[in-house]
């Protein structure tokens, strides 16, 4: 079956919105190799993206773990585990915060 040059007109008018093409398309794509890029650098360290961000709230010395949650729009519960396992791994250092007498 052969297409008219009127088909093919409207299918070269539509082509930009179609991948691999469009602006959406590209942006998905770039981020996808940065990520994968971003995920090979934290793998040596035994990290993940979750832990580098973490990380990066913990450059504010004395930040509970309800000041970093609040940080990362995350649960405090859930946090907890994670920089329990990071304390473990030497990764983080909490002290107790002697006027609750928490753990920050």
């Amino acid at each position: 079956m052969t297409r008219s040059s009127s088909d093919l007109d409207f299918l070269q008018q539509w082509r930009h919105t179609l991948a691999p093409y469009n602006l959406g398309y590209k942006l998905k794509l770039a981020s996808q190799l940065m990520y994968r890029d971003f995920l090979e650098r934290l793998e040596p360290c035994g990290l993940t993206p979750f832990h580098y961000l973490v990380l990066c709230c913990r450059e504010e010395d004395g930040l509970s773990t309800t000041g970093i949650a609040d940080k990362l729009k995350q649960l405090g519960a859930t946090l907890t585990g994670v920089v329990d396992r990071m304390e473990e791994r030497n990764l983080v250092c909490r002290e107790r915060n002697s006027s609750t007498a928490r753990l920050k």
